[in-house]
């Protein structure tokens, strides 16, 4: 497949300036804003990036492109007055091919996290992740006008994903992913759907370009989806030393421009950090 390098930076580039024209929604009408929250411990180090090599391929389907092998993650946070946030994920490639090429004979290949020996293939993920709220004191009002408690009742937001990517060149992956999403509040819920699109260019310079679009769906009860697109770049410094930046848009008008770093120590030993 000839790509031509000089076009993909424009592309996503356009991709994410135009994309929040195209889709306008009114500021602060969204809902399932638990979408946005880091799905694991490396991504919450990276700021939210979620193209910052294998480690971050739970969310984004591009990069699942270059996950060449069986893959489960879990994690649980806690937080004040019984919040909970819980993620799962396996990740299986179904179709690997070997280019044929001895990359170890080949003195510009580092083995870093992006740029391994390049295979083509296919690889399926489910994901499930959900925000449990914890006991919410009910409040009824009295007689007498005031309010006083009546027990207790649980709210939540969960979503099951099912993403496919694949690495269809040295230089492209490419995924897309399908989400159902509820919020449950006191035996009322919400449900709805939406999809995720990411492309993945990677150049033979050690740098490599992330585009995409996230949470894209129709209204739910007439809230919209907290969808957005991105743009994020990232350069391998050295074999040990990574840094990124990332531009998102929501279509509500928000803007972040977010930039990490990552050190790692024999790919054993890794700090991050972001802003």
């Amino acid at each position: 497949m000839k790509i031509n390098k000089n076009k993909v930076p424009i592309v996503l580039s356009l991709l994410v300036l135009f994309s929040s024209k195209a889709f306008p929604v009114a500021s602060g009408t969204t809902v399932f804003d638990f979408l946005k929250l880091p799905k694991n411990a490396t991504q919450a180090a990276l700021a939210s990036m979620s193209s910052f090599g294998r480690s971050t391929s739970m969310p984004n389907p591009a990069v699942l492109g270059l996950v060449d092998k069986c893959n489960i993650q879990a994690t649980h946070a806690s937080h004040i007055q019984d919040v909970s946030y819980n993620t799962a994920y396996i990740a299986v490639p179904i179709r690997i091919i070997s280019d044929g090429l001895d990359y170890s004979k080949i003195g510009r290949v580092r083995k870093t996290d992006y740029f391994a020996p390049p295979i083509k293939q296919t690889v399926l993920s489910i994901m499930y992740d959900g925000l449990d709220y914890g006991k919410i004191d009910r409040v009824t009002e009295a007689d007498d006008g005031d309010y006083k408690k009546d027990g207790f009742f649980s709210a939540g937001d969960s979503c099951m994903q099912i993403n496919a990517g694949q690495q269809i060149s040295k230089e492209v992956c490419v995924g897309s992913g399908i989400k159902y999403v509820k919020n449950d509040i006191d035996g009322s819920s919400l449900s709805g759907m939406a999809i995720d699109l990411a492309v993945l260019y990677l150049s033979n310079t050690y740098w490599s370009l992330t585009g995409g679009l996230e949470n894209v769906g129709f209204k739910v009860d007439k809230y919209n989806l907290p969808s957005n697109a991105y743009i994020a770049y990232k350069n391998s410094l050295s074999e040990s030393f990574d840094i990124g930046f990332e531009l998102k848009t929501f279509f509500d008008g928000i803007i972040q421009l977010k930039g990490a770093f990552e050190i790692n120590r024999d790919q054993v030993f890794f700090l991050r950090g972001g802003v």
